[in-house]
């Protein structure tokens, strides 16, 4: 991330960029975001995974909570983005293990 920024500084002192300078800029910027989200996610899943685990938690009604409040931010069970059903699958998972 720090030499991405530290390109994007010498890029901004430039007095005039290319197209494929700018784009290559995006390009760079997009896959690196992708990457970090990527990445906290794995870390959210298994967080909400180890806390499903935990047997003073009742996984199932961490799921139906989880779900409902999901349901809230979203007009439908189809319009959830699958990473966030990945998590739901997960605490699922955990509670079907007792």
């Amino acid at each position: 991330m720090e030499k991405l920024i530290r390109e994007l500084e010498s890029l901004g002192k430039k007095q005039q960029l290319s197209n494929s300078e700018v784009t290559g800029a995006m390009m760079a910027m997009t896959v690196r975001f992708r990457e970090i989200l990527d990445q906290r996610m794995i870390g959210i899943q298994a967080i909400a995974t180890a806390a499903a685990m935990q047997p003073q938690v009742d996984a199932s009604k961490l799921h139906d909570d989880f779900m409902r409040i999901l349901k809230s931010h979203f007009e439908s069970v189809q319009r959830i983005p699958a990473d966030l059903k990945d998590i739901a699958s997960g605490i699922k998972l955990a509670a079907a293990e007792r």
